[in-house]
């Protein structure tokens, strides 16, 4: 039996829509970190999880559809795998695609890894007609396989449970060895002769027959590191590579992906019957996906829903909480302030500072961010995010992007930080510029509650809609002028399209958290340090000499109330910034009064299109550079000024 330590840890691998999130939720609950891979901008979950008295670490990996993988988000899953020598691996896959996601659980089993199969979403294959064996599926891979329905957290414990079993019972149960073709299994066994009798350490403690295979394929990462210490070993390899491609005339990897593909097809026909069926969300996948004709007004509908959701809830909350809050917070802190006679320049920092600006931060960003980020959730789980990727796919192609660039430009309308570091899983340097640049002007969140909290409240929702309209144009224009001018090679990319499901509350509200722990732990102290600065600088009237300097740019330029030069400027730490400053400067958070409908939309336009936050800043130098960085900020700043002046003019000719 073997020993183990208080703290072991399991890696869930999986390709991407198998359900692996919701499998991770619901072992880890709600105490997950998230943080970038050692090297890189790419994030994995990691949370931890008490079994039978042992302490484990679960790591979650982004979806992979092989070991082969080439984008930054797959190589990090690759390497997690890899180079964290988990002490078991469970690898979720989705039993309505079996044949495809047993490729990865092929290379899997050839790291020899002690490895549980988790086949989720049994359910979603039985009303489908697919029925699979899985306990004949078990003896095909020599490894436990456990149906799941990570949804309704059934099987999960059990595969987590079967895990630790395998633990305890030591390195024997580690698969089968699956053979492939008798050539190419005979240079196969050649290749891994010689690296046991001259390899004593194998890079990142795989099975010998795993490297000889990865070394076959001629994986860059892997020749690299065998050629500093045995390049012998790589030469050998690469004449027995040659000699598969004088067999077959095709490369060596293409032809070892073949035989792998080949055992895929060979055990799944073997342990699954179908009888497929036609379900009515089949129905419904073709009305709001496949027949443009049908899914882009559907798609606008349900677009023109979130915003309403968020103008008239968003709206109510604020309400209902502003009113609150001056009736029962306010109201008796300036009671107990004036009965002890505090100091006038601490009244100002409490009153003017600390509960105005907890007030603006309460009332008008926590309504609108926290019910855009649990639609956004829920659009996620729901399968429809990449469905209006698919149905834009050929607008983004004259963008110079493809459908999948969506979907960071999507989740840029939550927050432009993940969505900038979403561009990693796109080929080019051209592509990840283009949509760095566009997810900068992308209304996130914390624009919406401008655009919302000002135009939407005071206007109404067809004038906020129109905001957004005149960003979505402008958009377009930005990202046809980058395509035509840039240089540098077009690259398409298929994505695949999830099926629809029923979004698990617990999985909504979760993600929903961590979206938005960060505005809890950092943008909230931001907006109430912010707000006892301004008070200060109010107080001892330094205010004057900034709002006399951007006076040319906001007032004779913009049309814009001098007032507006400061929450502008307080904007590039946070952009809901922007509005609390307006409230604290104005003191009231009736901005009707300081703003006419011109400009507030002017404004509201301004504040959409100028300058990336800190945050944004940081990321976009991450992922492309400080120079592209510049650029972009520059870029967005002149857009900003130039739209602002023509929509000041054309506005007030009206």
């Amino acid at each position: 039996m073997t020993h183990m330590s208080d703290r072991v840890s399991i890696v869930l691998a999986g390709q991407p829509n198998t359900g692996k999130s919701v499998f991770f939720n619901r072992i880890t609950g709600i105490g997950v970190i998230s943080s970038n891979y050692p090297g890189t901008t790419v994030e994995i979950m990691e949370g931890w999880t008490k079994i039978d008295g042992l302490r484990v670490r679960v790591i979650d990996t982004p979806g992979i559809y092989s070991l082969d993988a080439t984008s930054p988000d797959q190589m990090v899953a690759r390497r997690v795998i890899l180079e964290t020598r988990p002490a078991v691996i469970i690898n979720i896959i989705d039993a309505t695609h079996l044949e495809r996601n047993l490729y990865l659980t092929l290379q899997l089993l050839e790291l020899e890894v002690p490895m549980v199969v988790a086949l989720n979403m049994v359910d979603e294959a039985s009303k489908r007609g697919i029925k699979i064996d899985h306990e004949k599926l078990s003896e095909f891979l020599g490894v436990p396989v456990i149906p799941t329905v990570a949804t309704r957290g059934e099987g999960v414990f059990k595969a987590v449970k079967k895990a630790m079993e395998l633990l305890k019972e030591g390195a024997g149960v580690r698969g089968k060895k699956l053979e492939y073709g008798k050539d190419i299994e005979r240079v196969i066994s050649a290749l891994e002769e010689k690296i046991r009798r001259e390899m004593r350490e194998i890079p990142f403690g795989i099975s010998p027959r795993a490297l000889a295979i990865l070394l076959l394929q001629r994986d860059p990462e892997i020749v690299k590191i065998v050629s500093e210490k045995h390049k012998e070993v790589v030469e050998f390899a690469e004449k027995l590579a040659s000699a598969i491609e004088s067999m077959h005339g095709e490369q060596s990897s293409i032809r070892i992906a073949k035989e792998r593909y080949a055992l895929a097809h060979m055990i799944a026909n073997s342990v699954v019957e179908k009888q497929e069926r036609r379900l009515l969300r089949d129905v419904i996948d073709e009305i709001t996906t496949t027949n443009i004709y049908t899914g882009i007004p559907i798609m606008m509908l349900v677009v023109l829903a979130l915003f309403s959701s968020l103008v008239y809830i968003g709206g109510m909350l604020e309400e209902i909480i502003t009113t609150a809050w001056e009736l029962f917070v306010v109201a008796n802190v300036e009671g107990i302030i004036t009965a002890y006679g505090v100091d006038p320049l601490l009244r100002v920092i409490i009153l003017n500072g600390v509960l105005l600006g907890l007030e603006a931060g309460l009332a008008i960003v926590i309504p609108y961010i926290v019910l855009f980020y649990i639609l956004l959730s829920v659009l996620e789980d729901t399968g429809y995010l990449a469905r209006i990727a698919y149905l834009l796919d050929g607008l983004m192609h004259r963008l110079g992007l493809h459908g999948r660039a969506l979907i960071p430009l999507i989740v840029g309308y939550g927050c432009n930080v993940p969505a900038i570091v979403g561009t990693r899983v796109l080929e080019t340097r051209r592509e990840r510029f283009i949509a760095a640049f566009l997810i900068s002007i992308v209304p996130c969140s914390a624009r919406t509650v401008v655009i919302l909290g000002i135009v939407g409240s005071y206007l109404g929702i067809m004038y906020a809609l129109g905001v957004y309209a005149i960003g979505l144009l402008l958009l377009v224009i930005s990202g046809v002028f980058l395509n035509r001018i840039l240089s540098g090679e077009r690259v398409g990319l298929v994505m695949e399209i999830p099926p629809y499901r029923v979004p698990h509350p617990v999985t909504v509200l979760k993600k929903t958290w961590i979206r938005f722990r960060e505005f809890v732990y950092i943008a909230f102290p931001l907006l109430i340090i912010g707000s006892i600065v301004l008070s200060l600088l109010e107080y001892f009237e330094m205010l004057d000499a900034v709002t006399r300097a951007m006076s040319p740019l906001m007032v004779t330029v913009l049309g814009l109330p001098p007032v507006t030069a400061v929450p502008i400027i307080f904007g590039i730490f946070r952009k809901e910034m922007v509005i609390e400053m307006l409230v604290v400067l104005s003191g009231t958070t009736d901005l009707s009064l300081i703003f006419t409908p011109t400009q507030m939309i002017v404004f509201a336009v301004v504040t959409m299109l100028y300058f990336p936050c800190i945050a944004s800043l940081g990321a976009l130098a991450k992922e492309l550079g400080w120079r592209d960085t510049i650029l972009i900020a520059l870029g967005t700043m002149a857009l900003a000024i130039t739209v602002g002046a023509i929509l000041n003019v054309a506005l007030r000719c009206l």
